[in-house]
């Protein structure tokens, strides 16, 4: 794998919640459109999944993400992991990447996930033994996920019109 010195997939990991998050302040001024509003919210949900070993910066970043969300709803200190970044707690010059606190990233109910794809020592929480597992699981979400918009009765039908 060839890449700039300093970026991993973990630099990339909190780039992505920033820009999420840059976006959301950005929709909060901007309410004519209502599916801007659905954009106001911070992340609270993530699912992080890879297979090899460049993927385990990434892993590492979300735990510790995941943790300093946790510990901001608690209300418990923690230590900034910086080193999650990769880049020794040091702003990324290729990706303009700084540590940002958890606050200012995610919501602070946010439910996250760590997975790699086959057993074997990793920074995920999880595994998943092969290929066929993930596209089970992201089925399952699928199905999971679209199963309250599915069925609508009569008393529905005035909350369906104010989003239509």
């Amino acid at each position: 794998e060839v890449r700039p010195k300093g970026v991993n997939k973990g630099v990339l990991l909190r780039r992505i919640l920033a820009v999420l998050a840059s976006e959301s302040k950005s929709a909060k001024g901007d309410v004519r459109d209502s599916s801007i509003a659905l954009s106001e919210k911070k992340v609270d949900y993530a699912l992080v999944l890879g297979d090899d070993k460049c993927d385990e910066p990434m892993f590492t970043a979300m735990n510790s993400v995941g943790k300093e969300a946790k510990a901001l709803k608690t209300g418990v200190a923690v230590r900034r992991e910086r080193a999650a970044l990769g880049t020794g707690g040091r702003a990324s010059p290729t990706l303009g990447v700084s540590v940002q606190s958890a606050k200012e990233l995610v919501s602070p109910n946010l439910k996250y996930f760590t997975s790699t794809v086959g057993k074997k020592p990793s920074a995920a929480e999880s595994f998943l033994n092969d290929v066929d597992e993930v596209y089970e699981l992201l089925s399952s979400l699928t199905k999971i996920s679209t199963r309250e918009r599915q069925y609508f009765s009569s008393v529905d039908l005035p909350s369906m019109e104010k989003r239509g």
